[in-house]
């Protein structure tokens, strides 16, 4: 295998290096010119090369899934974190986050922040190989990143043994926190945090008379699928719920889920709770469609319906469907419209709540950084552990950033959103809910 780097120059904002996995004997001549002029990666939708009059830089590795089965979420969570950095290298003083009026890092001299992105090619075996070139070639301060908890599990626990920070806002199985590495951190919500809030709503929608007693699990059998089905069965438990189908099925290789559709269809839930990556939620839905069965509800577990391409492709036939998030841009926040604004313009599509997570981990670790007064690995990590950051310096809808003793946030929490008339609404909690719930989803589908 060669590697080729490009670099854009086309914006004066934060540089970002691409490393692209090529096969071996094709012309590098070529892939670099392909590289550096390839439409996913085009001039107007990424920054560039830019510094403090001092020259004084600070090299962050992110690391996503560009290319694989999970491309068109992973580079959303890449656009988030390279949105971070722009704001952070440049100036802008419309937009009320540390570090937006002035350029760059002020405890270091208005250093910048250089991105180097790698694709893990949606394989935790090449992701851990990313995040061993990013601190030993690249000799990176800190890595921010992952998407797939299972890509996001191995890719942290290389930097773990290597000994640098890494910072995750977009994957959220349970068990990631809960292994005792001493370099991982995560912003985002937990899958117990976004349960708990889908099984707040169940409780709210009884007491509007939509009573759930049986409820219906599908889930990946991988680590964010697995993870779901304990949260659930946990969760349904504590709730008096009886599950009455546990259905999982291999992301990777499954092209129909007919047979999974019928079992639940065969169990009668009153709800079902989903699992899926992009393609597979996508075929989960045009699958019910197609055999006109619709259950009293779905709620699912974000992932593949947070996806940017997922309402696009659907169209009417997600209507009426609920998702958990943790953030939206209906939330009333200045910082966060202005930020969704400005992602929309740069990237030519809407902001995501995955794309919201990796700008906070980027953000935290910005501040962190900053705080730290250092681009030492192990004082970053003194200063993550440290880090407190209130509400109002986030976009986020949360009362703020702190880890606890896993280094999980311990202010993380969840909405639920449901699609209406094309677009997804918070609909829970009621603190922040900008549309009332439509119950249950057949109804939901003919308004």
């Amino acid at each position: 295998m060669a590697e080729v780097r490009c670099m854009d120059s086309s914006h004066t904002k934060s540089p970002v290096g691409r490393a692209i996995r090529v096969a071996a004997g094709v012309s590098i001549a070529a892939l670099v010119l392909a590289a550096c002029s390839s439409s996913s990666h085009s001039a107007s939708s990424k920054p560039s090369v830019s510094s403090t009059p001092s020259g004084k830089t600070v090299t962050i590795g992110v690391v996503n899934d560009e290319t694989g089965a999970d491309a068109s979420a992973g580079l959303d969570t890449l656009h988030g974190a390279e949105l971070a950095v722009q704001i952070i290298n440049g100036k802008y003083p419309n937009i009320s986050l540390p570090f937006a009026a002035t350029a760059g890092l002020p405890n270091l001299g208005g250093a910048t922040i250089k991105l180097i992105a790698m694709d893990t090619q949606d394989s935790p075996q090449v992701g851990a190989s990313d995040v061993s070139q990013l601190v030993t070639s690249d000799h990176v301060s800190a890595i921010e990143g992952g998407y797939a908890s299972a890509d996001t599990q191995t890719m942290s626990a290389q930097a773990d043994r290597l000994g640098v920070p890494f910072v995750n806002g977009a994957s959220s199985a349970v068990s990631l926190t809960q292994r005792g590495l001493k370099w991982f951190f995560r912003t985002g919500p937990t899958d117990l945090t976004f349960g708990q809030g889908m099984f707040g709503l169940l409780k709210q929608e009884a007491s509007a008379g939509h009573p759930v007693t049986k409820i219906a699990i599908l889930h990946t059998n991988d680590t964010y699928g697995s993870g779901v089905e304990q949260v659930t069965r946990q969760l349904a438990s504590q709730a008096g719920y009886q599950v009455v189908a546990d259905v999982a099925y291999d992301a990777k290789s499954t092209t129909d889920l007919t047979p999974e559709v019928e079992k639940i269809r065969s169990a009668h839930p009153d709800v079902l709770f989903d699992s899926s990556y992009t393609k597979d939620a996508i075929l989960l839905i045009q699958t019910m469609n197609r055999l006109g069965y619709d259950p009293g509800m779905i709620l699912a577990y974000g992932a593949g319906f947070s996806d940017p391409t997922f309402l696009p492709t659907l169209g009417k036939g997600a209507e009426g469907v609920m998702s958990r998030a943790a953030w939206s841009v209906d939330i009333p926040n200045p910082a966060s419209k202005a930020v969704a604004t400005l992602f929309q313009k740069q990237y030519g599509r809407p902001m995501t709540e995955n794309s919201a997570r990796s700008f906070t981990a980027m953000m935290t670790l910005a501040i962190a950084i900053n705080n730290a007064r250092s681009t030492k690995p192990t004082d970053i990590l003194s200063a993550l552990e440290a880090v407190n950051i209130p509400a109002k310096d986030l976009i986020m809808p949360w009362p703020g950033v702190k880890f606890d003793s896993s280094h999980q946030n311990v202010y993380a929490s969840g909405i639920v959103q449901q699609v209406q008339g094309g677009a997804y609404k918070v609909v829970y909690p009621s603190s922040v809910a900008v549309a009332q719930p439509s119950w249950p989803l057949s109804v939901a589908r003919t308004k």
